[in-house]
């Protein structure tokens, strides 16, 4: 996930925004915020601990993971436009369909309309010389059915590549995928009754934070030697009470025992 966001956000071996390594577990434990402006467009992309990885985990650490996760819903408020799905080239591992199955539950049956599958291993396909389309025709059928129903449909990177210009190109058809998409959906956000809660509560301590700040401003007007910036919200400020949502709207289905699934 982490390589695939550095590639979207054209960032250069020096100047990732996001930590990866060569390795299948997850490297992310927090959730990072990289911004771009790309072709015109101003990305976004909010990188974030594997949501549903929670085996071997104490009580704690699933925790702070779902802590990261309001965290990233605080970040895309008032909603994200989409969500990348990264899977590896290859065979749909039953991991991989269970995560499926706990994204619609944890954000509505109708969330991968504003999803994209972002298929990694783009280089074993070409060493191989077949295409992504061809590589999903001869894949299992659950496969195909998971990927008709991803709004932002489908396509292959490789994170290995460091040559400018083919870099450049899977960013521009991961970001047309994405674009088509936001299209397709008529340019909305993505929301759920978890993220309308968040909002509210977003509004309230921005209202109840301008109001502090301008009874301090009057208080000390007369000794202020200039005018001072408004300042954002300390995370922290805003994070405990969205993560209370997110704790009693969302834990239940993230610490679900996969074998019940």
């Amino acid at each position: 996930k982490s390589s695939l966001g550095n590639l979207l956000l054209g960032s250069t071996e020096a100047q990732h925004s996001f930590e990866a390594l060569p390795t299948t577990q997850s490297v992310t434990d927090k959730c990072v915020v990289g911004q771009a402006c790309v072709d015109n467009h101003e990305l976004i992309i909010i990188d974030t601990p594997g949501f549903f990885d929670t085996r071997d985990k104490t009580a704690q650490q699933k925790k702070a993971t779902r802590k990261e996760i309001a965290k990233s819903i605080q970040e895309s408020a008032p909603g994200p436009h989409g969500f990348l799905i990264v899977l590896a080239v290859g065979r749909f591992t039953l991991e991989e369909q269970k995560s499926i199955v706990k994204i619609k539950k944890m954000f509505s049956p109708n969330v991968l309309k504003y999803c994209t599958a972002v298929f990694t291993g783009k280089e074993r396909l070409d060493y191989a010389r077949i295409s992504i389309e061809q590589q999903i025709d001869k894949s299992e059928q659950n496969l195909k059915d998971f990927l008709k129903e991803c709004g932002g449909g489908y396509t292959a990177v490789n994170n290995l590549e460091t040559d400018p210009n083919k870099r450049k190109e899977m960013q521009q058809d991961v970001l047309q995928c994405v674009i088509n998409m936001i299209k397709n959906n008529g340019n909305n956000h993505f929301t759920n009754a978890t993220i309308k809660k968040v909002n509210v509560e977003i509004l309230k301590i921005n209202k109840e934070h301008m109001g502090r700040f301008k009874q301090k401003l009057e208080s000390e007007a007369a000794t202020l030697p200039f005018i001072p910036t408004i300042h954002t919200i300390e995370d922290e400020e805003l994070l405990e009470p969205v993560h209370k949502i997110v704790e009693a709207d969302l834990s239940a289905v993230m610490d679900e025992n996969e074998d019940m699934l």
